[in-house]
């Protein structure tokens, strides 16, 4: 159909003079508009669907099933994916389960927690038990072997609600736990906890029959290994061992945090006050390294569990020194422990190592008669143990 003379002679004179500049912005205009004013929100999704993004782009398909549920299977989703999901579908954005550690590793807990049902169904509640400690002696390997084991629930950061949010409440603690069923144990692990003075009050007003373990380690390699690990975050003008190591007039400097953790006999003596010592749960942190399945037997009775985690899973790496998971019963557990285990210690002349090993003597027998046990770690001197 030919155009009206009026629109015929509009657009030609459109065409030619100011009328064209203004017509070409204002359709830029247009475009614009309508490109960035159109949120995902507004779209309305069924399913069978395609899922669009904010420029209109397919970016994947909502499943066709009319029992699909926007909540379903999310691990399956990419972040990108569920970032997109609207709101109105119930479905929220994932936030990520990662933390830094004491142990310096950026944890993210998406592969290694096990369900008596495979999935995350279930209801958070406040831990059974809780690792206390100590940072250097074992914790996070402790954390991952018993992890493995269907009727345990563990949550993978460290929440430090004891030592360093407390004030957030109780409900905010059970938050951070993981989904549990019936019959199942929920562990937390935060060793700040230990040296924490006003820790063992706040856990026993939770919980008066919460199981407590505590990861021990020789002080002396505990201290270098806790040195080692200020290194590796790449301080500035960070002092030699030696140097921090020494107070002026020639004492070790026991007011340094690196020597301070390793008085354990001044900090268990805070829980003793508080709970009593068949609560607690003494693990051997060089026997982990070098029998794992000993001290995993150790921990699984203590938390009234079957016997499941055995030598069977373990296998010794020996590049690092440490022990690895096998593949087992079918299931991908097959992993070793991060890069930031097993860093070589710097060599630390024997005279030095001589006055450590004397400076923590007395702290260490007074430790053994308070718990009962004799981990016999001024034997330790000039060993392997010590790197």
């Amino acid at each position: 159909m030919e155009p009206s003379n009026n629109c015929w002679r509009f657009r030609r004179k459109c065409t030619n003079g100011p009328c064209r500049y203004i017509a070409l912005i204002s359709s830029v205009f247009v475009v614009f508009y309508m490109l960035y004013t159109i949120q995902p929100s507004a779209v309305q999704y069924s399913p069978g669907s395609p899922l669009l993004n904010q420029h209109g782009t397919v970016i994947k398909s909502v499943p066709s099933s009319p029992k699909f549920s926007p909540t379903m299977k999310l691990n399956n989703m990419t972040p990108t994916l569920l970032e997109r999901l609207p709101f109105e579908m119930g479905v929220q954005p994932r936030q990520g389960n990662a933390s830094k550690s004491e142990d310096g590793v950026d944890y993210n807990d998406k592969n290694h927690q096990s369900s008596k049902s495979g999935t995350s169904k279930g209801t958070s509640k406040l831990p059974d038990a809780i690792i206390i400690g100590i940072k250097k002696g074992g914790t996070r390997a402790l954390l991952e072997f018993i992890r493995l084991h269907p009727d345990v629930r563990a949550s993978g950061p460290e929440t430090h609600y004891f030592d360093r949010y407390y004030d957030r409440g109780e409900e905010w603690y059970r938050k951070q736990m993981p989904p549990s069923l019936e019959g199942q144990v929920t562990l937390e692990k935060t060793p700040g906890y230990f040296v924490t003075e006003k820790a063992p009050e706040r856990i026993y007003k939770m919980s008066k029959k919460v199981k407590l373990i505590l990861v021990l380690r020789n002080p002396v390699t505990r201290a270098i290994s806790d040195y080692v690990q200020t290194m590796s975050k790449g301080y500035k003008n960070l002092k030699d061992f030696e140097d921090l190591l020494f107070e002026a007039n020639g004492r070790l400097s026991s007011e340094w945090g690196v020597i301070r953790i390793g008085l354990y006999a001044k900090h268990i003596r805070n829980w003793l006050k508080v709970f009593p010592l068949e609560q607690i749960l003494f693990v051997n942190g060089e026997n982990l390294i070098k029998n794992p399945h000993e001290e995993l037997i150790r921990v699984q009775t203590f938390l009234g569990l079957d016997v499941v985690i055995d030598e069977s899973y373990f296998y010794h790496n020996e590049t690092k020194g440490f022990p690895c998971l096998k593949k087992k019963d079918g299931f991908d557990t097959s992993k070793c422990l991060g890069k930031t285990k097993g860093r070589k210690h710097p060599e630390i002349r024997p005279d030095i190592l001589r006055k450590m090993y004397e400076f923590y003597e007395p702290w260490n027998k007074k430790f053994y008669k308070m718990i009962g046990t004799d981990f016999h770690w001024e034997d330790q001197f000039g060993t392997e143990h010590e790197r």
